[in-house]
């Protein structure tokens, strides 16, 4: 082979490698960042059930809550200390002896006060153990399954694009109509079991296109703690006793697993918390269980 044409032919074979090397840095970068799309639509989604599984039965997960109160109008130098009937009275009798002072000395209209609309905002804190509240806030769940059902279409999009199985995006869509059917009838026990249905989609959906074992766990972790907190409604409580060891099986695949993004503080709590969860279950205490369960959701919430 004549050298001219061997060189060339060197450089077009090094043209090619280039070329393909950087399709594929590109193609995995572009791959990589719609995984961490989907990671944050799972969380999403993730973060709107838990909202409306913790509300049918008025789980906080936060100990306080901000309530608002009416809006007051007044003074803005007398707003705290006087009622608005003391206002009033105040201003009209500021008014007669501006009035009285000025006589007809002054022709001028004395300027009036400024006014402010103010909130008052009280913290209330809520305890599961008195809080005797069993009325459930539908508004809210509707609310809440309506930004769920408008979000869902473009998440599909982005599960079909990484491969997720069409039978598997199908389901949750079939899933998500019987909930919203649920929550409209406004049937509590349905509505639990079609939640807990939803979010069993989180790991399946992770499974297939994440390669993080860790976030897999934690999430079948948490789905199976959510079967055992619906099953409460009935009070099976050998079949929660088997969903929280199932809970318990994925977390130790978590325990025995080497990872350095993870926070090893909440990663010993949550296993301390999932084995005091199989005592409680012993005693049958509902109130209890529900405490339990609160404390073991935000550990193994904040692991990663």
């Amino acid at each position: 082979m004549n050298k001219k044409y061997f060189i060339f032919f060197i450089c077009f074979i090094i043209f090619l490698i280039v070329i393909i090397t950087s399709i594929a840095i590109f193609a995995n970068s572009g791959n990589n960042n719609t995984k961490s799309k989907i990671d944050e639509e799972l969380e999403f989604i993730d973060n709107k059930i838990l909202g409306m599984l913790n509300s049918l039965n008025n789980i906080p997960f936060s100990n306080s809550i901000l309530l608002e109160q009416n809006s007051i109008k007044g003074q803005s130098n007398s707003i705290g200390s006087e009622s608005s009937e003391q206002a009033s009275d105040s201003k009209q009798s500021s008014k007669e002896q501006s009035d009285s002072s000025s006589g007809s000395s002054s022709g001028e209209a004395a300027e009036p006060s400024k006014s402010e609309d103010y909130t008052k905002y009280n913290v209330k804190t809520q305890n599961i153990l008195t809080n005797q509240n069993t009325e459930i806030d539908w508004d809210y769940i509707k609310n809440t399954v309506q930004i769920l059902y408008t979000s869902w279409p473009s998440i599909m999009i982005d599960l079909h694009s990484v491969n997720v199985k069409n039978e598997d995006i199908l389901s949750f869509s079939n899933a998500l109509d019987v909930l919203i059917i649920n929550i409209q009838n406004e049937e509590k026990k349905q509505t639990l079991n079609s939640l807990a249905t939803l979010y069993s989609f989180i790991p399946i959906y992770k499974e297939q296109y994440s390669d993080d074992k860790d976030k897999i766990n934690i999430a079948y972790t948490k789905s199976y703690i959510i079967n055992s907190y619906v099953l409460l409604e009935e009070e099976k409580w050998d079949d929660m006793k088997t969903q929280l060891s199932k809970a318990g099986e994925y977390f130790g695949l978590i325990i025995n697993s080497i990872n350095e993004n993870r926070n090893q503080t909440y990663v010993s709590k949550t296993y301390i918390l999932i084995n005091e969860m199989n005592n409680v279950i012993n005693l049958k205490d509902r109130n209890l269980f529900y405490m339990k369960y609160k404390n073991l959701m935000e550990s193994a919430m904040n692991i990663f």
